[in-house]
């Protein structure tokens, strides 16, 4: 398994990915759903990638301490991902200047650098600055 670790953007890649984007900071059931999801979905062309973060959100934007230590370490999450067959991990370093990107930023500057023929994520998924994007929007903009 690669993990690339992003403390900027991704570096560009023209390898097909099927990318599932979360915190992922344990592999609970929904998780689980999304990982099989893809699995059913990958052709053999594809790579099947998760992008993540270092640290969860909520400890770093509000020092929330509950969210302070990971529900599963990150060796153990690359180890568990790998088991559902996640080839790549883009590790985002979430830091209080990364929440200030915004949606269309995010994209931009993560997801088109990437070669992304599907992306698969939960119900309740946002992204950028103040959770601003929405799944619709995130399909809009695809």
């Amino acid at each position: 398994m690669e993990i690339i670790e992003i403390t900027s953007k991704p570096p560009r890649d023209d390898i097909p990915l099927i990318l599932l984007i979360g915190k992922f900071d344990g592999i609970h059931l929904g998780h689980q759903a999304i990982l099989h999801k893809a699995r059913e979905l990958k052709n053999e062309n594809e790579t099947l990638a998760v992008m993540s973060f270092s640290d969860h959100p909520r400890w770093i934007l509000r020092e929330d301490k509950e969210y302070k230590n990971k529900m599963t370490p990150e060796k153990e999450k690359a180890r568990v991902l790998k088991q559902f067959g996640v080839e790549r991990i883009y590790n985002i370093a979430f830091t209080k200047e990364y929440a200030d990107i915004t949606a269309r930023e995010f994209f931009l500057e993560h997801i088109s650098r990437l070669q992304v023929k599907r992306i698969i994520i939960g119900d309740d998924f946002h992204f950028g600055k103040g959770r601003e994007g929405s799944v619709s929007d995130l399909a809009e903009l695809c």
